[in-house]
Formats: structure tokens, C-alpha cells, sequence
């Protein structure tokens, strides 16, 4: 918005160096003062013909030399560049090292809220209720729907981690069905997504190891569409007191699996 009314802009960061002047021995020369300086930082904006006609009357030198493009804009052009405030986060990937420094704020951007579908489940509403409070404590923003469709399905397309809360026995169906609406959303993923299902068994339930042959087959399936699928089976106890410690246990795995969104655990039945 800032180049298309001035022609030119660009991002830029104070500086946590100080900038210095060396002789040509290897001694200081002198120092820059940084309150006064910025770093210029990418992205940059022109308008077509601002960059064109600069690069039309550039030298060989400016181009050889990588000579900074809003510089190029006001040089060859009179256009002064309006300058944008970046973020903290933001800076150039210049080495290889900071591919993991990127990484490492993509997963954090990603990890911060989940959308929670308890389907008509008094049992999963009660439980997705308690879960969004104990998240809250661990920086996990929770929001809490019956199912997808209507207002809620914008999630589908802009949320990035799902949990699905069953207590109908070991049936795996609702994990589907949530699979195949993710799938029909088409989105163009750059990063995964992540999909929980939390298996809420009552106190007199039986619990069997078919769910865990059955999610691993589930997970395989959504890993190729670049979702990671992992379960979380939780044993409902009578005693309020240990009910609250296991939501807790749950919340911390959620959190954990959001944020390290790891493929070493895809296709696991956890137990909290």
C-alpha cells in the first residue's frame, strides 16, 4: 500500500550491531552512531515504473555490487522510499542456519490456538470445556465448536490444528469425517496440518488395543495429504480430583504435539 502511493517502500528493523569503519590495516576507524541507522529488510515494494526505469539507468556497478533497490529508486528516480516498521520475527534468510531460526517461528505462528468439535457429546462437551481452560494456562488458545458446518466451517480454512473429541466407544468414524472435510477444503499447504483425536472412555467402558492398529492406518492415510494425525486415549476416572490432574496431562500433550508438530509420533495412541 505504501509503494503504490509513493512508488517505493520498504521494511526496516533497528539495528542490534553497532556498524563500524575499518582501515585498511584492520583498525577501527570509526563508528556509526545506530541510533540514527536501520537495517533494510525484506520485502521491498515499487511500483513497476519506478524499478524499471532505475534499473533501465543503473551502472553494471550498481547491479555487480548489489546496490540496496530503494536506494536505486531514489537515485535514478527522486523517488524516496517510504520505510515500514517489521517486526521482531523479521529478517533475511540470508545462511543456511537461519532456514532453522525460520522454522522455528513458523511452528510458533502455527501453535497458538486449535478449533476443539465435541460433536452433540454432553461427555465431550464437558471434557472440551475443562481442556480449554487448562490450555489457556499453557498459552494454547482453544476454540470450542459442535461440528463444522454453518459459521464454524471457516475454520476449515484457516485453522491449523483440529482436536476431535469422541466418547462413542473406539469408533475412529468422527476422525474421518473431520479428515475428509480438511480434504475438501483444498487448501495448498505449505506446512502441515495437525489433527488430535481424543478418545474419552468412561468408567465403565473396557478399553481394547483395536483404536491402535486402527489410528496408525488413519494416520498413514492423512500424512500423505500432509496432515499428522495422533490420538490421545483417556481413561475417565470418578474421582474429581483425578479428573482434573488428567485434563491437565491432556492439555500438556496437546500442547506439546501442536508445537513440535513431530512425525516420529504420528499414528500414536498416547495415554494421559
Amino acid at each position: 500500500m505504501a509503494a503504490k502511493e509513493h512508488g517505493a517502500s520498504g521494511a526496516i528493523r533497528p539495528l542490534v550491531s553497532t556498524v563500524i569503519a575499518t582501515t585498511s590495516e584492520g583498525f577501527l576507524d570509526h563508528s556509526l552512531e545506530r541510533g540514527r541507522y536501520r537495517a533494510s529488510e525484506m520485502p521491498q515494494g515499487f511500483t513497476y515504473s519506478v524499478i524499471h526505469r532505475a534499473y533501465q539507468r543503473c551502472t553494471e556497478s550498481d547491479l555487480e555490487f548489489g546496490t540496496e533497490c530503494l536506494h536505486l529508486a531514489l537515485q535514478y528516480c527522486g523517488t524516496n522510499a517510504k520505510l515500514i516498521e517489521g517486526p521482531p520475527t523479521l529478517w533475511k534468510v540470508t545462511y543456511k542456519r537461519d532456514l532453522a531460526a525460520a522454522e522455528s517461528i513458523i511452528k510458533e505462528s502455527l501453535s497458538g490456538s486449535a478449533c476443539v468439535i465435541t460433536g452433540v457429546s454432553a461427555g465431550a462437551v464437558t471434557l472440551a470445556d475443562a481442556l480449554q481452560e487448562a490450555a489457556a494456562a499453557l498459552d494454547l488458545e482453544l476454540d470450542v465448536v459442535s461440528d463444522l458446518t454453518g459459521d464454524n466451517g471457516r475454520y476449515l480454512s484457516e485453522e491449523f490444528n483440529f482436536i476431535q473429541v469422541s466418547v462413542n466407544g473406539s469408533c475412529l468414524s468422527e476422525v474421518k469425517s473431520l479428515l475428509v472435510d480438511l480434504e475438501s477444503a483444498n487448501r495448498a499447504l505449505l506446512h502441515p496440518l495437525v489433527v488430535i483425536w481424543i478418545h474419552l472412555c468412561r468408567p465403565d467402558e473396557v478399553m481394547t488395543p483395536e483404536p491402535a492398529a486402527s489410528i496408525m492406518d488413519v494416520a498413514s492415510a492423512a500424512k500423505l495429504r500432509n496432515i499428522l494425525l495422533y490420538g490421545i486415549r483417556l481413561h475417565q476416572p470418578e474421582d474429581p480430583e483425578r479428573w482434573e490432574r488428567s485434563v491437565s496431562r491432556v492439555a500438556e500433550i496437546t500442547a506439546a504435539l501442536v508445537r513440535e508438530r513431530s512425525p516420529a509420533l504420528v499414528g500414536q495412541l498416547l495415554q494421559a
